[in-house]
C-alpha cells in the first residue's frame, strides 16, 4: 500500500450548531482512481457518504452517518475481481480544543462504552479522511470468489498437511542431536 491520496472535505466548525446539518459527499472518478491504486486493489466505482453533524449543549461535536461504496478487489485465491458492496455506519464525536488547552495525560477508554471524543484543533473538520478511514477499515482483508477453494497442499511437495513447516529444512541440518545425547 503506498501513501494515500488527500481526499479533502472540509466543514466549518463554527456552522455546526444545535439542529443537524446534512453534508453528502461524493468522492469523484480521479480520487477514486487513485485511492485504489493507493490500497493495492482492482477498482473503487462508487464511494459516497451522507453524514449529519450537530453540537450538543455541551459543546460537543457529533458526526452521525453511513459510507456507501463499491469496491472491486483480486480474490485470494483465483485472482478473479470480486466485488464488494459496502454500506457502514460512521459515528464519531469531537471536542474543539480550547486556547492553551493541554490534551490529558491518560485517558480511560471502557471497551463498552462510546469512543471519547477526538479533539480537533483550528476551525475545520476535514469529512474526508474520516471516509476514507471507514472504507478502509470495512474493506473484506481477504476477499474471496465465489467458489474459490484454496488449494488443498499450500505447501507443495515439501510435505504433508500434518508435518511441521521446519521438516522441509531437516535433509539440510542432518541428524538433530538433544543435550542429553552429547
Amino acid at each position: 500500500m503506498s501513501a494515500l491520496p488527500a481526499v479533502s472535505r472540509p466543514v466549518e466548525i463554527a456552522r455546526i450548531g444545535a439542529e443537524p446539518s446534512v453534508a453528502r459527499i461524493e468522492i469523484g472518478a480521479e480520487d477514486r482512481k487513485a485511492l485504489a491504486t493507493a490500497l493495492g486493489i482492482v477498482d473503487i466505482p462508487a464511494l459516497s457518504a451522507e453524514i449529519g453533524l450537530s453540537r450538543d449543549r455541551s459543546g460537543t461535536i457529533h458526526l452521525d452517518g453511513r459510507l456507501s461504496a463499491e469496491v472491486v478487489q483480486d480474490c485470494v485465491v483465483s485472482l478473479e475481481p470480486v466485488r464488494q458492496t459496502i454500506e457502514e455506519p460512521i459515528r464519531l464525536s469531537f471536542l474543539e480544543s480550547a486556547p492553551g488547552a493541554r490534551p490529558p495525560a491518560v485517558v480511560n477508554i471502557e471497551p463498552t462504552e462510546d469512543d471519547p471524543p477526538e479533539i480537533v484543533e483550528g476551525p475545520l473538520i476535514d469529512l474526508g479522511p474520516i471516509v476514507v478511514e471507514h472504507l478502509l477499515l470495512a474493506i473484506d482483508p481477504y476477499p474471496r470468489a465465489p467458489g474459490a477453494a484454496p488449494p488443498e497442499n499450500p505447501a507443495g511437495d515439501a510435505g504433508s498437511a500434518g508435518d511441521s513447516p521446519f521438516s522441509v529444512l531437516a535433509p539440510l541440518i542432518g541428524p538433530q542431536r538433544r543435550p542429553a545425547d552429547r
